[in-house]
């Protein structure tokens, strides 16, 4: 037993954080229009790695996490073990490969190696923060230069479909393989330069201030709504944070400084959203500016840029339709009555929809809604399951962001990341990247959900008024 627990106490079995740092990074270069081609090369090593801390997780190391999680982690999985028992007949092989990839986000990215002492989560956030700022924000610059050149072209993605790249059809997919995934890892670049800028102990605060503003000026220039949404739910949040801080000496009652700090929150969040439209309209003039350079570009190197003269719109052809999302939820819904209670399982579901409900749009379709596509992969025992879970860490959170014992780093921290997590689900609504899935969006919704359960163990008195 020594002999197993020497192999476990190597630098990278011993500290997860390196994982987890090595798996974002994996999840983001998937999301590249490119990165489909070469990830799958590290499939095997981030799966033997994750086997390894899984094991370590489960038979050497207790988890600092209250055992309702664990349990409900148990549940969640075991009910897809009866998907999977109940589907055999079909894409067996596809649906145990989820179930691989979802232990290790629940079990490994999810679950800390940490005591009681808290001061080794706050470190390790800030590895991954430093790390995904620096690289996300090359990665918007890079895209935000692109719609500034007015550079647009297609490339073939993996599976033989033709994505655009660049700036197209008044949408900013820069290098990324979607527009409305981009969105969402720009949020989390944003929000993680914040947690560095109050943890003041990485990064110049200057180079912090740009990546908020350019991490900013990707998410409105994707045209995401989903984005949009989850970016002004955060707006208000850090508002609410702004003003309860600003007006922590002047405003001695608790409950009506919280509804003030609310409402100023609104109101500033308000006032953001209607810029939102100028500042597109505002950021349009930047490629006439760089017609020439564009023509250079197009002329000297056969990069496709200037097709538009610098006149490239910034008004969505589609901005008041729900670009087929209803449809596909419709579908979904009506898809999820052939088995309600287990669902179909994850890889299924295009076949299950051709063949129980033919012309649906789900054959050809992701359904576009991180909760429908939990229906349908596992059915409503798995979604009560996951509410459940959320809820009871939803619970504590509340309690804590809005509670008494404030107006500290590691408050600002744990609210940051807290606010960033909800966006995650926010986003979620309009994406099937999260539940069942190894994207990046699940990869950081897990990892950062698991760091607020370890979190709040440091707040053990719950905040009352």
């Amino acid at each position: 037993m020594n002999k197993v627990r020497n192999i476990f106490n190597i630098g990278i079995l011993r500290d997860s954080v390196y994982f987890k740092i090595f798996f974002l990074l994996w999840a983001l270069v998937h999301n590249f229009s490119f990165g489909q081609r070469y990830t799958g090369y590290l499939s095997p090593v981030i799966l033997l790695w994750g086997g390894l801390l899984l094991i370590r997780n489960l038979f050497i190391e207790k988890a600092n996490v209250p055992n309702i999680l664990m349990y409900l982690i148990y549940a969640f999985l075991a009910s897809y073990v009866v998907t999977i028992i109940l589907n055999r007949n079909l894409n067996l092989i596809g649906n145990t490969k989820t179930l691989i990839w979802g232990a290790i986000m629940t079990l490994v990215l999810f679950l800390s190696e940490y005591s009681d002492n808290d001061k080794k989560a706050y470190k390790d956030i800030n590895k991954i923060s430093k790390v995904l700022v620096i690289v996300i924000f090359i990665i918007s610059l890079l895209s935000i230069l692109m719609f500034s050149l007015d550079i647009s072209y297609f490339v073939e993605r993996v599976d033989g479909k033709l994505i655009p790249q660049g700036y197209y059809a008044a949408r900013l997919w820069g290098i990324y393989v979607d527009p409305n995934q981009a969105s969402s890892v720009a949020l989390v670049a944003l929000m993680l330069s914040l947690v560095l800028i109050v943890q003041r102990k990485a990064l110049n605060k200057v180079f912090l201030t740009i990546s908020i503003i350019i991490q900013y000026i990707f998410i409105i220039l994707t045209g995401s709504r989903g984005g949009e949404i989850a970016l002004i739910f955060v707006l208000i949040g850090l508002g609410y944070l702004l003003f309860d801080f600003i007006l922590k000496n002047s405003l001695r009652n608790n409950i009506i400084r919280v509804i003030i700090s609310l409402v100023l929150g609104f109101i500033i969040t308000i006032g953001t959203v209607a810029s939102f439209d100028g500042s597109r309209r505002l950021l349009s003039y930047i490629p006439k500016t760089t017609v020439k350079t564009q023509q250079y570009l197009n002329q000297t190197t056969g990069i496709q840029s200037g097709e538009h003269s610098g006149n490239v719109t910034v008004e969505r052809p589609d901005a008041t339709t729900s670009n087929g999302r209803l449809t596909l939820w419709k579908d979904g819904f009506r898809l999820s009555k052939f088995s309600p209670v287990f669902g179909f399982g994850d890889r299924n579901i295009p076949i299950k929809a051709a063949e129980l409900t033919p012309g649906s749009s789900l054959e050809v379709q992701y359904v576009h809604n991180g909760f429908i596509h939990m229906l349908l992969s596992g059915g409503v025992v798995a979604l009560v399951i996951m509410f459940i879970f959320i809820a009871i860490i939803g619970v504590k959170a509340i309690s804590i962001f809005f509670g008494k014992y404030r107006y500290n780093s590691n408050y600002y921290v744990y609210s940051i990341i807290s606010l960033m997590v909800v966006s995650l689900l926010i986003a979620a609504m309009f994406l099937t990247e999260i539940f069942y899935q190894n994207s990046f969006i699940a990869t950081a919704y897990w990892i950062f959900l698991g760091y607020i359960v370890v979190l709040s163990n440091n707040f053990n008195n719950y905040n009352r008024y």
